[in-house]
């Protein structure tokens, strides 16, 4: 096959043969025109294509009007070229030996079948924590009894709810002594609403007279007494321990016999935490913060 080649690039005029069925091997210095050759051919049924190849000396004056022009001695139908933009397509991409590798190599049958068991998995583990009252409970529980604890570079902080709420010792079980007349209110289910309404009785009405003003009657010999109540109960601190207590009686099937029983003596202790007790609340809180997170990791799976 004979082909001519005109106005591409900076070839004004060449001619070539091809043979059939053979290895057709041309070779010349860099700049010679080899690319331009090989692009004209690909170009031979494409004229706008082939338009790009007009020389740069005709693109600004050109009164003859040329233009890159390829004719061959038989018909070309399909061209493919083995060039730099082929290999990068193709063979040498950057991330990958060949194009679509992964669906070649790597998508198996095994693969597949493996793929569509996590999938069966991912989809029963989001069907879980759907509508799940009890896993839903479970979260509240453990959320509501993380966030009493703060962590600190030093240990659990004393600032936090939980701490403060047990720093005193169980005052609803170890009632202080000359309070012990008012064991109904303190230990009864209102204990938060009884506190704050002695509290305020006390603060607003004490100093207008020595009577009750509740039942009118003389309390002067008691008054050392009532006004103890708001010296050693603060309805804060009370309503925060009462929900600690709560909090851990509601997880109680999900700790182990041992942390129970640690759990159930540091909230009753008569007069606050030691060390040792700090020191095991800050593992507590250590091991509900790890498993809310991955509890949240798993609600967010998508299948």
């Amino acid at each position: 096959m004979h082909i001519e080649i005109s106005n591409c690039n900076n070839i004004d005029s060449a001619s070539l043969d091809i043979s059939k069925n053979k290895l057709n091997i041309k070779f010349a210095p860099n700049g010679a025109g080899k690319s331009t050759i090989a692009k004209a051919i690909m170009h031979y049924a494409d004229d706008e294509k082939l338009a790009d190849l007009m020389p740069f000396k005709l693109r600004k004056e050109n009164p003859e009007s040329f233009r890159p022009q390829i004719q061959c001695s038989e018909n070309i139908g399909n061209v493919m070229c083995f060039n730099e933009a082929y290999v990068n397509q193709f063979t040498f991409q950057s991330d990958e030996l060949v194009s679509n590798s992964f669906d070649i190599f790597i998508r198996t049958e095994d693969y597949i079948a493996t793929e569509q068991e996590i999938e069966r998995i991912v989809k029963d583990i989001k069907e879980l924590f759907t509508d799940n009252v009890k896993l839903d409970s479970l979260i509240a529980n453990l959320n509501e009894l993380g966030s009493a604890f703060k962590l600190t570079k030093t240990g659990i902080s004393k600032a936090s709810t939980g701490m403060k709420a047990l720093a005193k010792g169980n005052k609803i079980e170890h009632i202080p002594a000359g309070l012990e007349v008012y064991k109904p209110f303190i230990r009864s289910s209102n204990n938060v609403g009884w506190i704050d309404w002695q509290t305020k009785g006390v603060k607003e009405f004490s100093e207008i007279s020595d009577c009750c003003p509740f039942c009118s009657t003389d309390t002067q010999d008691k008054k050392e007494q009532i006004e103890k109540v708001s010296q050693e109960y603060d309805k804060i601190v009370i309503k925060n321990l009462v929900g600690i207590i709560n909090v851990i009686e509601n997880l109680g099937d999900y700790f182990s016999e041992d942390a129970k029983e640690r759990l159930a003596k540091i909230t009753s202790l008569p007069d606050g935490l030691e060390k040792e007790h700090e020191n095991f609340l800050g593992s507590i809180k250590t091991q509900i913060d790890t498993l809310l997170e991955k509890l949240g990791q798993l609600k967010t799976l998508k299948g």
